[in-house]
């Protein structure tokens, strides 16, 4: 009885008036267009139910997660229940909400995306940076004076390293980390471009504090602020190391991508995965 009560309720809701039909249609539209201009794969369609394509259930689960930290809540759909390779977020519209509650689910779906995208960018530079790296030590051939250099190491290890210890290290750690130490000058050296400025720093500072703001639209006094900050940031001398060796490093990337013949390979999460970590850790994230 109470079933059927209530499906004779909706019926007459509905012949009274096409109001609620009309709204949830409307919103659909309106999220899909917004989703559409955040460049989120939709499938097509006027229901309702948004379909948000992300093709892998370990990137669906870990959208949905971070969509329900910013007060979003959303489910992750994954085969069995999808086909293989059709991994999505399930999003339902309704004639109860607000323009306001969509353009906040819009703006936290966009901001999920722009996090994990900023995320796996980092981590395929910090891959690619090491990777040339390797190949740059591998083919630039120049003699070094190895006997000497082993008997600097042993002698500058104030007795925590013994001549086997170094003999052992040295082709795999010692030798390489010399070799790129002299690359690295001779390129910054042939491209002045490369040098670091304090501006490079005080920008770098700001980028991570703040996101990447673009500087050139704020007035003198906003930029004088935050050029202060970083200022602030950069008397700490170690701080300003591990600053100068980062940004150096995103220099020398930027650089690499521009001078290197670089190919893009569209990848899964665990494709990903198998990519950017090394074996050891590989085995233990699938434990």
């Amino acid at each position: 009885p109470a079933i059927c009560a209530a499906t004779i309720r909706t019926i007459e809701l509905l012949e009274e008036s096409t109001a609620l039909r009309d709204k949830v249609h409307e919103n659909a539209r309106y999220f899909r267009a917004g989703m559409e201009k955040l460049g989120f794969d939709l499938l097509p369609g006027e229901h309702p139910i948004v379909p948000v394509m992300l093709y892998d259930p370990k990137v669906a689960h870990e959208f949905a997660r971070r969509m329900l930290d910013k007060g979003v809540y959303v489910v992750a759909f994954c085969y069995p229940v999808v086909p293989k390779g059709k991994d999505r977020i399930r999003t339902q519209i309704s004639a109860g909400h607000t323009r306001e509650d969509l353009d906040f689910a819009i703006r936290c779906f966009g901001e999920v995306k722009a996090e994990m995208e900023r995320q796996y960018v980092v981590e395929a530079d910090r891959m690619f940076y090491n990777n040339a790296i390797d190949k740059l030590v591998s083919e630039v051939k120049f003699n070094m004076p190895d006997a000497f250099l082993k008997r600097w190491i042993v002698a500058n290890s104030e007795g925590k390293l013994t001549t086997e210890d170094v003999e052992k290290n040295y082709d795999s750690v010692y030798s390489k980390t010399f070799r790129w130490q002299l690359i690295e000058e001779a390129i910054v050296k042939a491209n002045p471009e490369l040098v670091l400025k304090e501006d490079d720093l005080r920008e770098f500072v700001v980028n991570n504090y703040f996101g990447r703001l673009d500087m050139s639209s704020m007035d003198d006094e906003m930029k004088s602020r935050l050029n202060s900050i970083a200022d602030s940031v950069l008397k700490n001398e170690e701080q300003r190391q591990n600053i100068q060796n980062q940004a150096a490093d995103i220099k020398l990337t930027a650089f690499f991508r521009k001078s290197m013949n670089v190919t893009v390979v569209d990848t899964d999460y665990d494709g990903f995965v198998n990519a950017i970590l090394p074996k050891e850790e590989n085995k233990t994230e699938e434990k």
